[in-house]
Formats: C-alpha cells, sequence, structure tokens
C-alpha cells in the first residue's frame, strides 16, 4: 500500500484498499484484540487495517489506542481515525495531539484532522493548526499548510502570509487541479 501510495499508482492504491476492507470486515475482531493487547508490531498492523474499516467499533478500538504509551500507536491510530472519516469523531481527538513532544504524532493528528474537516469548517483547531506553521519539523508544516488549505477560511490564509517563519522552501507542482 505504501509503496503505491508514494508512486501515485491510484489503481494499486484502490486495489489494495478494496482488499484491505475485505480482509478487515472479515476479521475484524482479530484486529481489535491486536490494537488492544498485541504486540507493537500487531498494534501497528491493526491500527492500520482498522482505518479501512467501515464499522463503528473500529472508531471504539482506535479512540482508545491513542492512550497506548507507545508514540507509534498513537500515530497510525490518529492517521486511522481520521480516514475513518466518521462524522461524530471528536475533533478535540486529533487537537489533543497538536502538541505532543513527538513530530510524528503532531503530523499524524494534522494528517487526520485533514480528513475530519469539512470544507470552509475548522472545528475550533485553527489557532493550533496556525501555530504548527513554525514547527521546528518541515512535514509537520507542510501538513498544516494542507490543513488550511482545506479549512478555506480567509483567516487560514491571512495566517499563511503573515507568519514569522522565513525559511520556505516553496515546491510547487503542477498537478492541473482546478481550485
Amino acid at each position: 500500500y505504501d509503496t503505491a501510495y508514494a508512486d501515485f499508482n491510484l489503481l494499486a492504491v484502490a486495489a489494495i484498499a478494496q482488499e484491505l476492507k475485505r480482509t478487515v470486515t472479515r476479521e475484524l475482531e482479530l484486529f481489535g484484540r491486536d490494537l488492544k493487547s498485541g504486540s507493537l508490531q500487531r498494534k501497528h498492523l491493526a491500527a492500520f487495517a482498522l482505518a479501512f474499516s467501515t464499522e463503528k467499533v473500529a472508531q471504539g478500538w482506535l479512540q482508545e489506542s491513542l492512550k497506548d504509551p507507545a508514540p507509534s500507536v498513537v500515530e497510525i491510530s490518529l492517521v486511522a481515525l481520521g480516514m475513518l472519516q466518521f462524522e461524530d469523531t471528536p475533533i478535540e481527538l486529533f487537537k489533543a495531539h497538536l502538541s505532543s513532544p513527538s513530530w510524528h504524532v503532531r503530523q499524524a493528528a494534522l494528517f487526520g484532522l485533514r480528513y475530519q474537516l469539512k470544507e470552509g469548517k475548522n472545528g475550533g483547531a485553527m489557532t493550533e493548526v496556525v501555530k504548527l506553521l513554525e514547527d521546528p519539523q518541515m512535514d509537520v508544516r507542510n501538513e498544516a499548510l494542507i490543513v488550511l488549505r482545506r479549512m478555506k477560511a480567509k483567516e487560514a490564509i491571512d495566517s499563511i502570509l503573515n507568519q514569522t517563519y522565513k525559511n520556505f522552501e516553496f515546491v510547487i507542482i503542477g498537478d492541473h487541479c482546478t481550485d
């Protein structure tokens, strides 16, 4: 999945996602048990797989796994919660991790938040996301920009333009996007 995603192979991503959905549907309870009490590797795999579930119980398991002492489990669970795109997933779950000492967790919280926000809505996260435009880690700053773009609010654009961080490296990609 990661290789197909990184290579922008959309057909492979779609095919793998469909297979993951079938597997998660068939083995839902196993993934739930692994997320709760499996080895670290099994927790990682379970959290990733549950991102492809359509069952509400997966949301509860992933929310509970945000209390796991391993930041890597929290990271994958935040991404998975966002990918589920259940409208009743509390935005606060993501906001609570935007100040994590782990930049991987901050980035994952932003990634999950990206999928939870609806166009033009900021879920009360604007201030926290804007602060991350000055994060020392470029990957976090990049994800913050993506989230602010998703918000499509005038305040988001003003925040980007008024940043004090000056060490920007612009990468412009012509993706034929019309927005």
